[in-house]
């Protein structure tokens, strides 16, 4: 597998309306009350209601817990309007146990920032990545600011695109489409934020262009990982392709900012969204199945188990289904990893007469 060269995205409205349709009509992932159990048995994803007759933007999310065993998801407080910020596209949690999220801001009176030419249109538009916080009670978002001085873009509710992690140092790292040149032609890059000052975030590499990237997870032995969409140039009907989830997974080389592909790609049309190491070292996923009897619109939620060795991802239980919800990005635990070993003292000879 490759990214053609001549592959673009472009994000056309009615086509997204028409999968947006397609992923309701086929229960996409919804919600269903479900026992509480012991917290290492779940992670946190992201509800978003998909309100019938709906043809633009505007989609109300709120948090929720998902159990990792059933796939049954349980909402956590009230569904929040789009512009709370509360459709974080991914999430992590901080070493100390905050969860945070990467979202989406698009500014009044603006067309979204289209990322196949992003790098050309940087000027124009005021679309900005955002540092959220989220109340793992309640269900509140705190809106911690911009990432960066400049436009930014990780997608929409027809791509949920971007990463974010915390790696084992405790160092907050985010993929978004930036304004430097190396994110031309929609290519995601690779930040590293201050959590205190999102505005203070550096670039340090670019990934992979004219394709969307999804997901960001680390563990204590420095692994990063992500994936990213890639697939041969196809005829027209790449045009309707929604793409919810990579297609390979990727390793993350923070210090050099760069990526390299890890086997050769998910089988059984498998897409991962977002995915988070758990504390036992499990890489638990969650994502879709492409279709192809629907000519690129999705067909129903699941979770996986990702192996970050082999690249492989295996199905696990399909997520809960209501009409008219689907579920995306995913967090499990808080990175917590022992302090390196003290260097050996030194023993001075004791010598008595």
């Amino acid at each position: 597998m490759g990214v053609a060269p001549g592959i673009t995205r472009p994000i056309r409205r009615v086509l997204v309306t028409m999968a947006v349709a397609a992923m309701a009509a086929a229960g996409l992932v919804g919600i269903a009350a479900g026992p509480a159990g012991a917290d290492d048995a779940f992670g946190y994803t992201i509800e978003v209601n998909v309100p019938q007759g709906l043809g633009g933007n505007g989609l109300p999310c709120r948090l929720a817990k998902v159990d990792l065993t059933t796939g049954v998801l349980t909402g956590i407080g009230s569904f929040l309007d789009h512009d709370s910020l509360a459709c974080a596209q991914d999430l992590a949690f901080s070493p100390s146990g905050v969860l945070y999220g990467i979202s989406q801001f698009e500014a009044d009176n603006e067309e979204p920032v289209e990322p196949h030419n992003f790098g050309s249109q940087a000027e124009v538009f005021d679309d900005e990545v955002h540092l959220v916080r989220f109340d793992t009670t309640t269900g509140a978002v705190t809106d911690l600011g911009a990432i960066g001085t400049g436009p930014a873009f990780i997608g929409d509710f027809d791509h949920p695109g971007g990463g974010i992690t915390f790696d084992a140092a405790g160092n907050l790292w985010v993929l978004m489409v930036g304004e430097e040149d190396a994110c031309d032609d929609a290519a995601f890059c690779l930040y590293q934020v201050d959590p205190t000052n999102p505005a203070n975030a550096t670039f340090t590499g670019a990934g992979l262009g004219e394709t969307y990237m999804f997901g960001l997870t680390a563990n204590c032995a420095g692994d990063v990982l992500t994936t990213a969409q890639v697939e041969p140039e196809t005829d027209a009907q790449s045009d309707v392709f929604v793409a919810f989830g990579g297609t390979v997974l990727y390793s993350v080389d923070t210090g050099a900012g760069s990526f390299a592909a890890i086997g050769s790609g998910f089988t059984g049309n498998n897409l991962i969204q977002s995915m988070d190491f758990s504390t036992s070292g499990v890489v638990h996923g969650i994502g879709t199945q492409f279709s192809s009897q629907h000519k690129g619109f999705l067909n129903t939620g699941y979770l996986y188990a990702v192996n970050p060795t082999a690249g492989t991802a295996t199905q696990g239980a399909k997520l809960s289904a209501a009409q008219f919800r689907y579920a995306q990005s995913l967090a499990v635990a808080p990175l917590s990893c022992p302090p390196p070993p003290a260097p050996p003292v030194a023993l001075q000879p004791n010598f008595t007469g």
